[in-house]
């Protein structure tokens, strides 16, 4: 494709009129090696609106990485420097990794290479074949991790500084067996990358210098030692700053177990962690089940002017836990929580819950045979406690005891939480009830077009309020006008 363009009609001017224009530059880069011929793009963006208004060419720079540890064969570019249309400057630094100070290096060593399954550097074995051939090779290849990202807004005379990002990575970099059920296992290798389990992010300089520390899980408890044993697992836990143990479990890659927030001086002034709620949905022989996976509670300390850097306990501490069910549909089918209890700061009574109740409609769409998927909120409900204090009031039929706010909605006409069920489709909220006490609320209704716009609109005082729109379907058709 060498451009493409957009256009504008309307009932006035039933021609369309040029509005924005994409000019694409191509370029094949070469370098002596295996792989050459590599396609680079850069484009231009001209608007038109009367007088032609062409942008700068937003620009994509490259540096050339060996990918094989050793030899220079494969030979690939990398986008390390983007000359936005704006006239801001995005450059990114590639490297290894180092950690202790700057004592270890992750960087492979092309003379003594580390086994494949208790890999701690940057780069992976991998058999591979090279274009124009039919003999298989195999060799270690690298990896390179992004080790600083700096933005330049522009023309520094003006007052407007570079923010500069930098990613010190802490331990040893993580790797899983590939496990694919469609490659013999002699073929496969642990080249899965799962990076770094610590990593620091710093922006800024001076005093305005903020970083946050994080502690991450990399799912390789359970990864496989062995390719000709799959039964041979590894054990692995991600240890916290309190030198806590948490099973880095496969299906929590990604997530973030710890963060520590921290002042241009390195101390910390907020501290996280977050635990998870996992339900299996469906097992499957020879795959990973299929599961959900979703924050349960996140723990926060923040340091108050009475705090000490050594002893946490003299942090003001705040708790948040959301509340899942397998039993229940709303978590077990849609993966979303039926409570979520703040716990307010620790040692104070200033706890509360909310409740949350849900439309649902999982009919048939049409005579297809297609399912709708279709979960709405149709009641929160607001107490001054804990979920576990209104448990307890409930189960005393004192529902409304410390209920201090509730809002229901009913949709699609529906008047009732039965016909909810039944009458949601379009997902058009046609009535609120904002209650005021236990037993007191206002009424708010709607009623909308075949768009979903709001056409009619009651206050709680039953004041009425139309509104039309020219045309009374589709879009305007001369655009929106100032």
């Amino acid at each position: 494709m060498h451009r493409f363009r957009s256009r504008e009609a309307s009932a006035v001017r039933p021609r369309p009129d040029l509005v924005m224009q994409y000019q694409m530059k191509y370029a094949l880069m070469n370098r002596s090696g295996s792989v050459g011929g590599q396609l680079w793009l850069d484009f231009q963006r001209r608007g038109y609106a009367g007088t032609d208004v062409p942008l700068p060419t937003l620009n994509f720079n490259g540096e050339w990485q060996d990918n094989k540890v050793g030899d220079g064969e494969l030979n690939f570019r990398r986008v390390n420097k983007v000359f936005t249309d704006t006239g801001s400057t995005i450059t990114a630094t590639y490297g290894q990794a180092t950690d202790g100070d700057g004592a270890v290096s992750r960087q492979c060593d092309e003379n003594n290479p580390p086994s494949q399954s208790g890999n701690a550097f940057e780069c992976f074995w991998q058999k591979w074949t090279p274009d124009g051939s039919e003999t298989e090779r195999t060799g270690w290849f690298k990896k390179f991790v992004v080790t600083k990202v700096v933005v330049d807004p522009g023309d520094l005379a003006e007052g407007n500084p570079s923010m500069t990002t930098t990613y010190p990575y802490d331990g040893a970099p993580g790797w899983r067996f590939t496990a694919d059920p469609l490659v013999a296992d002699e073929d496969e290798s642990w080249s899965e990358w799962r990076g770094y389990g610590r990593v620091l992010v710093t922006t800024g300089a001076g005093t305005n210098r903020h970083s946050t520390y994080h502690w991450l899980h990399r799912g390789l408890d359970g990864d496989r030692t062995s390719k000709t044993d799959a039964s041979q697992t590894r054990s692995v836990n991600v240890t916290d700053s309190e030198d806590v143990k948490w099973k880095d479990s496969a299906w929590l890659a990604g997530k973030t177990l710890q963060t520590s927030t921290r002042d241009h001086d390195g101390k910390s002034q907020q501290r996280q962690w977050h635990k998870y709620w996992v339900h299996t949905t469906a097992q499957y022989t020879g795959l990973p089940d299929a599961r959900f996976v979703r924050e349960t509670e996140v723990r926060t300390l923040d340091k108050v002017h009475t705090s000490t850097d050594s002893d946490t306990s003299t942090w003001r501490e705040h708790v948040t836990q959301y509340e899942y069910e397998n039993s229940e549909a709303a978590s077990g089918t849609f993966g979303l929580p039926l409570r979520t209890d703040e716990w307010g700061a620790t040692g104070v009574s200033d706890n509360h819950c909310t409740e949350y109740g849900r439309a649902y409609n999982t009919g048939t769409l049409d005579s297809t045979g297609a399912q709708r998927w279709m979960v709405f909120p149709d009641d929160e409900r607001h107490y001054t406690v804990s979920c576990t204090t209104q448990a307890e009031n409930q189960a005393n039929g004192q529902d409304t005891l410390h209920q201090d706010r509730r809002k229901v909605t009913f949709y699609d006409g529906a008047t009732s939480f039965a016909e909810n069920d039944t009458k949601l489709s379009d997902g058009n909220a046609t009535r609120i009830r904002t209650h005021t006490g236990a037993a007191a609320h206002r009424t708010t209704r709607a009623e909308h077009d075949a768009a979903g716009r709001t056409v009619k609109a009651w206050d709680g005082r039953n004041n009425l309020t139309t509104t039309t729109y020219t045309p009374a379907t589709s879009w305007p058709l001369d655009g929106v006008p100032n």
